[in-house]
């Protein structure tokens, strides 16, 4: 489980360094981009709208990343939860069949011993019957 949740935390590290990476060129441009957009304000509105629009769909993509991230997470602890039910299941039907074993094992020699009684019972019989 440890394993599946480091797994999980780095993919979305990766994602989360991507999507920074990705904002701060965002940004980059932006800064450029200034310079050249104070001379036409039209331009320079339309530049701004869309870096605004590129940094709400990485703060989506953020999120979408994340919460993927965490229905993953969730959908691999119930795995392990039922896996180990599943253990547990299996260590009480083992320990529950080793009881019944033992119990079989305890009546099987008590026929075995009441059978060499009687064995033993006859064998004197029938050496007093000599």
């Amino acid at each position: 489980m440890l394993r599946l949740e480091k797994e999980l935390s780095r993919r979305q590290a990766r994602e989360i360094d991507e999507l920074r990476r990705q904002l701060e060129e965002s940004k980059c441009v932006a800064i450029g981009a200034r310079g050249e957009l104070d001379e036409d304000q039209g331009h320079r509105h339309a530049e701004i709208s869309g870096l605004q629009r590129q940094l709400e769909e990485s703060r989506r993509a953020q999120c979408d990343a994340r919460a993927t991230a965490e229905e993953e997470l969730s959908r691999r602890q119930q795995e392990v939860d039922d896996l180990r039910r599943q253990v547990e299941d299996s260590r009480l039907a083992v320990s529950s069949s080793q009881s019944q074993a033992a119990e079989e094992l305890s009546l099987r020699q008590q026929e075995i011993d009441s059978l060499r009684s009687e064995l033993e019972d006859s064998k004197l019989a029938v050496s007093s019957s000599r």
